[in-house]
């Protein structure tokens, strides 16, 4: 998981041309924010960054994250589709992912992000986990529209073959969320054990 924390910043993010053909898309897939999970030791630090930072700017500058998600694994595969200066969104409430670090141990809470972020000039869609080798990635709307809006509103649980790697579609928000799109940073929703049953 992409990660933030560090000083407040203030960066002017260039917005889209389409902006209405990307919303259009979005609402007739029923999508009313995207997903983030983090632990939550790393949500005071959020609020006192002023948003979310891709682990790439963290290590460019310093940045401490308190409790990242990401993995030596994780990175590689960032870095080899050039992905490491993207905070990862996903379509899915809950990502496959979450399990296992419940199981190591990690206090996870989900963020809602406004889909305001897939209105920024730098802002990618992926039809699938962006790490996955059959992923398609890219700044178009076409790559928005690969994505499988019913698949990714299943439950994992539900999902299988192809269809566990649609499930995992992603948007990729390059560099910084600011506070402000994060619908409920005062108040982020628990995950649990409870959510894989």
């Amino acid at each position: 998981m992409a990660e933030m924390i560090g000083t407040h910043t203030s960066m002017d993010i260039p917005y889209r041309d389409n902006c209405s053909d990307i919303m259009n898309v979005l609402k007739r897939g029923n999508v009313n924010w995207f997903n983030h999970f983090t632990d939550e030791r790393n949500i005071d630090s959020i609020r006192r960054s002023g948003g979310l930072f891709s682990w790439q700017y963290c290590i460019d500058n310093n940045i401490h994250i308190a409790c990242p998600g990401g993995d030596p694994s994780s990175q590689k595969y960032d870095l080899c589709y050039c992905n490491q200066d993207n905070i990862h969104l996903s379509f899915c409430n809950i990502h496959p992912m979450t399990r296992r670090l419940i199981n190591k141990g990690y206090n996870l809470v989900l963020l809602k992000i406004s889909t305001d972020v897939a209105l920024f000039n730098d802002t990618q869609f992926s039809n699938m986990n962006a790490v996955d080798h059959l992923h398609q990635q890219g700044f178009g709307l076409e790559y928005l529209l690969k994505v499988n809006f019913l698949v990714t509103k299943l439950p994992g649980k539900n999902c299988f073959g192809m269809d566990q790697k649609y499930h995992q579609a992603e948007v990729l928000v390059r560099r910084f969320i600011p506070a402000k799109y994060i619908l409920n940073l005062n108040n982020p929703d628990s995950i649990s054990v409870n959510y894989f049953n």
